[in-house]
């Protein structure tokens, strides 16, 4: 491909991530409509917890993403502090996108390399594919926490159809979360079934899974 990534600064376009770039099959499909659990930024409390061991030093994360916030931590280790990753800020160019290890940030293929260049990517009104690698679960990650790091790092959106590899594409985990209920929080490939905190509202999306919009 001869894309170019020169009006993204911090970006590397990845060739051999260009197989991955496709959505996972829609789920949660229901008279057109398509559903997840919504949120938000100014409630902390929000968040959706998937219970895991603790892995390898190289776990690949993969989730489908709509989000409406320039700044906020895709996934943490604990509900503050610590271990996180995919650290995205449009106010900053800081190229430190983890804590704790040091993961790589895939935005439908393209690699970037700075928090504001991810926001930039992320934050644009559409869902896109987020990849996620080397991420070192070996200690403290009992449990992955999906958009509830704390304050100041909150997002309004959506994460659905998330995926836990090897470093070798083995898949571990996989969860759907096309709903806001324990229910939909099941692991499809294993039995680490995830719960979800403070009673976030339904996301929902009309448009099969392009834009999504608080129910």
């Amino acid at each position: 491909s001869s894309r170019s990534t020169a009006a993204r600064p911090g970006a590397v376009f990845c060739l051999k991530d260009l197989h991955k770039m496709s959505l996972i099959q829609p789920m949660g499909f229901m008279g057109g409509a398509m559903y997840g659990a919504w949120w938000e930024a100014a409630v902390s409390s929000k968040f959706i917890a998937l219970p895991i061991a603790s892995l390898t030093a190289n776990v690949i994360f993969e989730c489908d993403i709509y989000c409406e916030s320039n700044k906020f931590i895709i996934g943490a280790a604990v509900s503050s502090g610590g271990r996180y990753f995919c650290y995205a800020d449009s106010a900053s160019s800081s190229t430190v996108l983890s804590g704790g290890d040091f993961s790589e940030v895939y935005v439908d293929g393209v690699e970037y390399l700075r928090r504001d260049t991810i926001s930039a990517a992320i934050n644009d009104g559409e869902t896109h594919r987020l990849r996620v690698t080397k991420i070192d679960m070996r200690t403290v990650w009992a449990n992955l926490i999906l958009g509830g790091y704390g304050s100041g790092f909150l997002m309004d959106g959506t994460i659905r159809n998330v995926l836990l590899r090897t470093s070798d594409e083995v898949v571990v985990g996989s969860w759907s979360l096309d709903g806001n209920t324990d229910a939909d929080c099941l692991d499809l490939t294993g039995s680490n079934d995830g719960t979800v905190s403070g009673s976030p509202s339904r996301a929902i999306s009309t448009d099969g899974g392009v834009t999504w919009a608080k129910e």
